[in-house]
């Protein structure tokens, strides 16, 4: 009522009051037509989740309020409603969401439902980041949803560096509902990165509509995918076993529009290949997908190029391949088969890569006509594998480049009298380059 017959009132402190329900609700009233009020602090109040709802959105929509304290910290009103036109918003490293710690998890959930209403109502946001955030969970997952939901011009997000966990499945669950204009993504550093990637697929499979569907467009005109993802960036997962099952928490999506207490956590089996794999040939089928990257520091994997009949030419220099990258990039280059030429130049590939991408390179739809592995130390296991594997079956390549691989012949004579059966039996290849390669030509002849 003070409040209500005392427009000029530009400050109000009820911190450690005990608000309740009642209390935050009356505030929340008065807010959306209040002209003075500039300061509000209601932190320590013993209200549920609904209040505070109720004064996160009355908050967004207050024409003059600067600053809130509601959980831990004072929120910046204006900043985060985007008042100042700004259509970037940069937040790193203030936790937001429930943690671990005794005492605080509630006050961070304010925190987080407000910054989520306040983000909401910036409708001219186009990119933002909230890295090392400590979002986790389905409290997380639904502040992001909503948030992706209100925000309609939103191209870029990047919520890397953050813990996750079960949150990061409800919500690529939720974004071929609601993304609608999201072209960058960066989850990388998150864990556990491999449902991470497995939830990835999914969200990517359901954002490619089935053919001949008109999707939501008016007049059956078709709308195309949503989320319209171009580049996408996942956490890196080390491939420490060629088979490496690990347990998967399966959550069901978050559709509410506030959030809810953590349901119950099933425990699933999930290969990393399998889901390298997965994500592979959901790549590979959407429409829109252009880059993945495994990690911040990952290479840059196109992926139009290995779309069948795009006769492209891929080239990578001076990159470190780690296992689960190259297997990626074999997966893509063996499902599509695309590309006419593939070129990696002072690559650190690795044997296990090069052995990926043979196996993956000698299915008889793959279009690889040029194959350019220069200078990238590989040993004795590449060659016996591109003589066992690739030269043998491979369906059209006619020039390879083992060049500068000084170690590629250190075997000696199992090794190369293997790579000579195999050049005997490929009927394709019409270049082959081993200068500095140490592989004595007399044995090949």
């Amino acid at each position: 009522d003070l409040l209500r017959t005392k427009q000029s009132t530009t400050s109000l402190s009820l911190r450690d009051c005990g608000v309740g329900d009642e209390g935050l609700l009356a505030i929340a009233n008065v807010l959306e037509t209040h002209q003075g009020l500039v300061d509000l602090h209601v932190s320590g109040h013993v209200a549920s989740i609904v209040g505070v709802v109720a004064i996160a959105r009355a908050v967004a929509g207050s024409p003059r309020l600067l600053r809130l304290s509601i959980g831990e910290r004072t929120l910046d009103v204006q900043k985060l409603r985007g008042s100042d036109g700004s259509k970037s918003l940069e937040i790193d490293g203030v936790a937001h969401g429930p943690t671990g710690e005794v005492g605080r998890p509630r006050q961070r959930l304010d925190d987080l439902l407000v910054t989520s209403a306040l983000l909401g109502a910036n409708t001219r946001l186009q990119r933002l980041g909230l890295t090392n955030c400590s979002l986790s969970g389905r409290h997380a997952a639904a502040a992001l949803e909503n948030i992706l939901k209100d925000c309609t011009a939103l191209t870029s997000l990047d919520i890397s560096r953050n813990p996750w966990r079960e949150g990061l499945p409800a919500l690529f669950e939720a974004m071929p509902r609601i993304a609608r204009s999201l072209l960058e993504l960066d989850v990388s550093q998150s864990s556990p990165g491999l449902y991470a990637i497995a939830a990835a697929a999914d969200m990517l499979l359901l954002a490619t509509p089935n053919p001949g569907d008109p999707g939501e467009g008016a007049m059956g005109i078709a709308t195309g995918p949503v989320p319209p993802i171009q580049r996408l960036i996942l956490p890196y997962e080390p491939l420490v076993a060629r088979r490496s099952p690990v347990e998967m928490p399966v959550v069901p999506a978050v559709t509410s529009d506030t959030p809810t207490a953590d349901g119950e956590v099933v425990a699933g089996l999930i290969d990393a290949r399998d889901a390298l794999l997965s994500l592979a040939r959901a790549a590979l089928s959407s429409s829109t997908l252009l880059e993945i990257q495994l990690g911040h520091d990952g290479p840059l994997l196109p992926v139009r190029s290995w779309r069948p009949g795009s006769h492209a030419s891929v080239a990578f220099e001076n990159k470190r391949f780690r296992a689960t990258d190259a297997t990626l990039l074999a997966f893509m280059a063996g499902s599509g088969g695309g590309a006419f030429g593939l070129t990696f130049k002072m690559c650190e590939l690795g044997d296990g890569g090069c052995a990926d991408l043979s196996d993956s390179l000698r299915a008889p739809h793959v279009a690889l006509q040029r194959l350019v592995l220069s200078d990238g130390k590989l040993g004795a296991r590449a060659l016996a594998v591109i003589a066992a594997s690739l030269l043998p079956n491979s369906p059209a390549l006619a020039h390879l480049d083992l060049s500068g691989n000084s170690k590629l012949g250190s075997n000696g004579g199992a090794n190369l009298s293997a790579f000579a059966r195999g050049l005997e039996a490929n009927h394709t290849l019409t270049e082959l380059d081993i200068s500095r390669a140490r592989v004595p030509v007399a044995c090949l002849l």
